[in-house]
């Protein structure tokens, strides 16, 4: 998605450039996908010892699960096979979430870097613990703040789209 920008209202929002990201073409995830997505990454000199992460839905796990290269033995770690998951593969640690949007049964999926994403807090957390007279003086524990996750280096981030249809 877009970023924030601004030293102190974040008054403006920068959207990833379109050389980040890869098209779905009609199909799901796909190691050629996969493959692209590191491309960039290494074409932009994102240096190839920081933790890489690929960021996708239980659909395009399956997608990729379904692929002979990523669901053998040869290429992958059996344990994980066992499980039914991907760990790790082409040096991207995997994360599913079912978070991502979805536009028209094509959801967004992302390959970065670490650095490339930062927490931003805004407020720290605080917590408030205090009796509740209509519990029965049970005690209540309130913690708020304010923080969130921004993009700081658009060449570390890699958007892959995905047909889910």
């Amino acid at each position: 998605g877009s970023a924030v920008q601004g030293k102190s209202s974040g008054s403006s929002s920068v959207a990833l450039p379109s050389a980040q990201k890869i098209a779905h073409g009609s199909t799901g995830m796909t190691i050629a996908k996969l493959i692209q997505a590191k491309e960039k990454l290494d074409a932009a000199e994102v240096d190839e010892f920081l933790p890489r992460f690929a960021v996708m839905g239980s659909r395009q796990i399956r997608d990729l699960l379904e692929d002979d290269k990523v669901s053998s033995a040869d290429y992958n770690t059996v344990k994980a096979l066992v499980r039914g998951e991907i760990n790790e593969y082409m040096g991207f640690t995997f994360v599913r979430t079912e978070r991502l949007s979805v536009a028209s049964s094509i959801r967004a999926c992302y390959a970065y870097a670490m650095p490339a994403v930062t927490l931003g807090i805004a407020q720290e957390p605080t917590s408030v613990a205090s009796p509740r007279p209509d519990k029965r003086m049970a005690q209540q524990i309130y913690t708020y703040g304010s923080w969130g996750a921004v993009r700081l280096e658009d060449e570390m981030v890699v958007e892959i789209s995905a047909d889910e249809s």
